[in-house]
């Protein structure tokens, strides 16, 4: 039945080879002919889609022949089968006896709750036991179960000594062999390091994790200092463009003593979240200090290909879903897992020289019409040519929330080269803040220097070497003359200990102050303070040549380029990281009409409000007074009019 099966499905078709990004090489030097192999996708060619019908890869042989593919998720169709088990004199020592098929695993069923037990593994050659990696634990207490260890594929015998920290009755151990279809091939692991833990308002600590691109996790794994812990781990996408994702896989971790020993339970499942380029791993604290984490280990679930063809082949994958046609051949996976010749290695995987991405292969990313800006500065591109991502400086791009409208690339000729502007998911922080103090009887006055005036602003952290405390800051914004509050907050030492972490997202002037009512304790101590701004990118095809970025125009316009259609796709992938050279000054753009009109109006008011002013000061001028009658005149006498004087005076009271 194989035979006819693979000759059925033996034809090859014709899916597009320029529109995979990624390859490695499949072949075995020992291996030669045509027949049935074997092979596991590596993590770095699986794509965040992951279709179960893999349509995201393709195999090429030797010829450029496309070839049908059998595509398995994890090690196969999974069979247990119950091991035979000899005591031996040693206590809590089995031989267990060998099975038809190999075994990937073995499963310790423990004979009860609350048990705990580390066990070690080793091979019988003969009456010679030979060891094999370290002793695995396996427990069993409440819904914990942990009662498998993993060993390489054999058919057995094996040797197996438990060393109990907790136990039940010993005579009511027992064990199976867990065979998988395709032995060896099981789950795929990466670790990844960590960033720092980021504190949040209600006094919980994130971690951030880059992944090297998107992958179809099945669970995580956390690498814990601490020696006794218990939290709860919520697990999160995070996008660069939209922040955090909705979607969460939630799971408890501890480490806890049992009979002498520390279980570890670090694994949290992650379902079906979405792919991304980034993880966000939130830990409440409930009052205690952030754990540390050392490193992530990831878990992917192995994906298997079967071909029929003659080594060897070249490896495809990272497409979207849909790309490849599909083949018959899976309908026969269980036979070909029987017929399998040989396990092929993968190579190294790099990138396809012939890949042609969808936004060049729709004419989205060549420089296309001039400049529709009056910059008052530019910078040069340093980077490229190719997809690169170039990091917007926050001291540099001081614009608040939704700025950055006037920002151009282009070419030596002038011309637009598209671009796609996006929020990271992580902001810039900076601690270590200077500060000035006073202290007003029981009120502490902060005025913290702001790095980045005129940006919003993502948060405010506080570090205090206090260890009990109970205060109520107010964070407020210099607004002229007079204080703006943005945040009253309760700071206690029991629920946040040792820093604060307070939410802003609000745009602040050159200074920011902190109040700290410190009732009828003394001043609280205050080791440094920090401040943390979003931060923004441009991501663009960038063309061979010179290219500039410039801006400064007030009166531009955000510009529309089509390759934001593919914007979600652009930001999943890798993109080589870019610099601005020196700035260039350009002079002061000219006034956009709304400035201007509010220039004239500006200058209308000054002028009235001068007129006014003067008309004021011409009002409270006195008037002269009369003038007093000469001391030989008699009040009702006229006096004859000097020489030169043609107006008579009148009498007095005429």
């Amino acid at each position: 039945m194989v035979s006819t099966v693979l000759w059925m499905v033996g034809l090859a078709w014709g899916a597009e080879i320029d529109r995979y990004p990624w390859q490695a090489e499949v072949s075995c030097g020992a291996c030669s002919g045509e027949g049935v192999y074997a092979f596991e996708v590596p993590v770095a060619l699986r794509s965040a889609e992951d279709p179960p019908d893999g349509s995201d890869l393709t195999v090429v042989d030797a010829r450029g022949q496309e070839v049908p593919v059998a595509w398995v998720l994890g090690g196969g169709a999974v069979t247990s089968t119950p091991l035979s088990a000899r005591p031996l004199p040693e206590p809590y020592s089995y031989v267990l006896g060998a099975t038809d098929l190999a075994v990937d695993e073995i499963e310790v069923r423990l004979p009860g709750d609350g048990c705990l037990a580390e066990v070690r593994v080793e091979r019988l050659e003969g009456e010679v036991a030979v060891p094999w990696g370290a002793p695995q634990r396996v427990w069993r207490e409440g819904s914990s179960v942990q009662e498998r260890v993993r060993v390489p594929p054999s058919t057995g015998p094996w040797k197996i000594t438990l060393h109990p920290y907790r136990w039940g009755r010993r005579d009511r151990v027992s064990f199976s062999g867990v065979s998988e279809a395709f032995p060896g091939l099981g789950p795929q692991h990466l670790t990844l390091p960590v960033s720092d833990p980021i504190l949040d308002e209600d006094g919980g600590a994130a971690y951030i994790v880059r992944l090297p691109h998107p992958l179809p996790l099945r669970a995580i794994s956390l690498r814990v200092d601490e020696p006794l812990f218990e939290r709860t781990v919520t697990v999160r996408p995070l996008r660069d463009d939209s922040g955090r994702g909705w979607e969460t896989a939630q799971g408890s971790v501890r480490r806890v003593q049992m009979g002498g020993a520390s279980l570890d339970e670090v694994r949290v499942a992650l379902g079906s979240i979405t792919p991304s380029r980034a993880l966000q791993l939130e830990i409440p604290t409930r009052g205690k200090l952030p754990l540390t984490l050392t490193g992530v280990e990831l878990e992917v679930q192995g994906r298997i290909g079967v071909v029929r063809g003659e080594p060897p082949f070249t490896l495809y994958g990272g497409a979207p879903a849909g790309t490849t046609p599909p083949s018959d051949l899976g309908v026969a996976v269980t036979e070909l897992a029987a017929a399998v010749t040989a396990v092929l290695p993968v190579g190294a995987v790099g990138p396809s020289p012939v890949y042609v991405p969808p936004e060049v292969r729709g004419g989205l990313i060549a420089p296309s019409v001039p400049l529709d800006t009056e910059p008052s500065w530019r910078a040069p591109v340093i980077g490229g040519p190719g997809l690169v991502a170039v990091a917007l400086d926050a001291d540099r791009f001081s614009r608040s929330e939704g700025g950055h409208a006037e920002l151009r690339l282009s070419d030596a000729e002038g011309r637009q080269i598209p671009a796609v502007l996006y929020q990271r998911a992580e902001g810039e922080v900076r601690e270590g803040l200077p500060f000035t103090r006073d202290e007003e009887r029981s009120t502490s006055r902060l005025v913290v220097k702001n790095p980045w005036p005129g940006r919003a602003l993502q948060g405010l952290t506080l570090h205090s070497p206090a260890p009990t405390f109970d205060r109520q800051l107010t964070v407020s914004r210099v607004d002229g003359a007079r204080l703006m509050p943005l945040r009253v907050i309760r700071w206690q030492a029991a629920d946040r200990p040792r820093t604060l972490s307070v939410r802003l997202d609000d745009v602040v002037g050159e200074e920011l102050v902190i109040e700290i009512e410190n009732g009828n304790n003394p001043p609280l101590p205050l080791d440094a303070v920090g401040l943390s701004v979003k931060t923004w990118e441009l991501r663009a095809w960038l063309p061979e040549g010179e290219v500039f970025l410039s801006g400064g125009d007030p009166r531009a316009d955000a510009p529309d380029y089509d390759l934001s259609l593919v914007q979600s796709e652009l930001l999943l992938r890798e993109a080589a990281p870019a610099t601005l050279g020196p700035f260039e000054e350009l002079g002061a753009p000219p006034r956009s009409l709304l400035d201007r009109a509010v220039l004239g109006g500006g200058l209308a008011a000054f002028a009235l409000g001068l007129l006014g002013m003067v008309v004021g000061l011409l009002r409270r001028i006195p008037e002269a007074p009369p003038e007093a009658p000469a001391p030989d005149e008699q009040p009702g006498e006229a006096s004859l009019p000097e020489e030169g004087d043609a107006t008579p005076r009148s009498p007095a009271g005429d």
